[in-house]
């Protein structure tokens, strides 16, 4: 027993392209019918291609165009052999030359010259006249030179025609000068600035004017009179034209000063000192070595610079028992209490010109001391100032500032008990009552 069953169609599996064909620049082409290579049934119509264009070559010139007219040029296709042509346009006067130019000078006009064309020989344009020139002139000679005053006149030249021209020369006005009559004024004659001439031409361009005398001219000086610490000096100046002179003062000289309150130790005046305030002077204040004469000297040297001995200070030489005899500088003012207190070998005391002060008790206890001088320049005694001195009966008084307010109290108590006392005349009876008050003997001897 069979049975059938119904099997589908397979459908169009396999296919292909029938009767394609290219389109050219002389047919049209087809794209082609599609077909079932299975059963040879046609699928679809394929459509028409249009004509391609012409494939045109690079193109030959066939007529040369010319400066005034066309030319041809014919293209062929490379497909069909196909022919078309293009116009080529003219040239036109593309090489120009210029004739008959001509320069100009400055003798006759110039051309600016006609243009043609070089390949038709067809005038384009005509040219037009140039102007002359201006003359080229040199840089000209000098036919009549010019003066201080006068003008010149310089003659130019055409480098290329001759012609000439003339030009003028200004004058050259008075440069070079020189100054004559000229004087110079000093301290005892006028001046004179001098009179302007030119040297070229002589001529006188202007006057000078008087000048006023001057002052002296001094010199650097000569100094006629040292200047010093204490006085100024002179400077004497001499005028280098006239010989007169003038004077000049010259400023004290500043001294030098050694430090206030410095203490020394010189050894060749055996004592000791100290620097006053006024850096100029010092004061003996001892000595370096008990001895039994000692000088006070009028100076010593402090660091190089000259110091004046002006006083005995307070205690100096208090109960020195070596000292027999003391000489007083000249610039020694002040003898300081207790000086020569209690110096009971001193029996003689010189100098001491300047003293001004003796103070309290600076020779009490000396007693041995027999005679002492009291310089004019003593204006005060301090009290005790001579006390028991036993054996002074020589007393000399040369000053006459003496007072009951300028000798202290007891002054000359205890002194020999008949002195000798020398004084001014005119204080002989004033200082007598004067003494006895300040401690001096009743039985003492007043001289004139």
């Amino acid at each position: 027993m069979t049975r059938t069953e119904e099997l589908p169609c397979t459908g169009h599996q396999h296919k292909e392209l029938r009767n394609e064909k290219e389109a050219t620049c002389t047919q049209d082409g087809y794209t082609g019918d599609t077909y079932c290579t299975d059963c040879e049934s046609k699928l679809t119509s394929g459509k028409s291609i249009p004509k391609t264009d012409h494939n045109w070559d690079v193109g030959k010139v066939t007529k040369n165009a010319t400066c005034t007219t066309n030319g041809t040029k014919t293209f062929t296709c490379t497909v069909c052999e196909s022919t078309k042509t293009e116009e080529i346009p003219t040239t036109g006067h593309e090489n120009k030359v210029t004739k008959f130019t001509k320069e100009a000078s400055c003798k006759a006009d110039g051309y600016s010259g006609d243009i043609y064309c070089q390949d038709c020989g067809k005038l384009l344009g005509e040219g037009r006249l140039i102007s002359k020139t201006d003359h080229t002139w040199n840089t000209g000679e000098v036919t009549k030179s010019a003066t201080c005053t006068d003008e010149g006149i310089k003659t130019l030249t055409c480098t290329s025609c001759g012609t000439t021209k003339t030009e003028t020369v200004s004058a050259t006005g008075h440069g070079a000068t020189e100054v004559r009559n000229k004087k110079n004024a000093i301290c005892v004659t006028e001046g004179y600035t001098g009179d302007t001439y030119c040297t070229i031409c002589n001529q006188k361009i202007s006057s000078g004017v008087v000048v006023a005398k001057t002052d002296h001219s001094w010199d650097e000086g000569k100094v006629t009179k040292q200047p010093t610490t204490t006085e100024t000096g002179i400077r004497t100046y001499t005028c280098r034209n006239c010989g007169s002179t003038k004077t000049g003062t010259i400023s004290k000289l500043k001294p030098q000063t050694a430090t206030p309150g410095k203490i020394i130790k010189d050894k060749s005046t055996n004592g000791i000192y100290k620097v006053q305030k006024d850096g100029l002077s010092v004061e003996f204040t001892k000595p370096v070595s008990k001895k039994a004469s000692i000088r006070i000297p009028d100076t010593v040297k402090v660091d190089g610079i000259t110091c004046k001995v002006t006083g005995i200070s307070t205690n100096a030489f208090k109960n020195n028992t070596s000292l027999k005899t003391v000489t007083i500088g000249k610039n020694v003012t002040v003898i300081g209490a207790n000086a020569f207190y209690g110096c009971k070998k001193l029996s003689k005391v010189s100098g001491g010109n300047s003293i001004v002060k003796i103070g309290d008790r600076a020779f009490a206890n000396c007693v041995s001391l027999s005679s002492v001088t009291i310089a004019g320049t003593v204006k005060s005694i301090g009290k005790q100032a001579f006390y028991n001195c036993k054996k002074l009966r020589s007393i000399t008084i040369k000053t006459s500032a003496l007072s009951s307010k300028t000798i202290g109290a007891k002054a000359f108590t205890g002194t020999y008990s008949k002195p000798t006392v020398r004084v001014p005349a005119k204080k002989l009876n004033a200082y007598k009552k004067l003494l006895k008050s300040k401690g001096m003997s009743g039985k003492a001897v007043y001289k004139k």
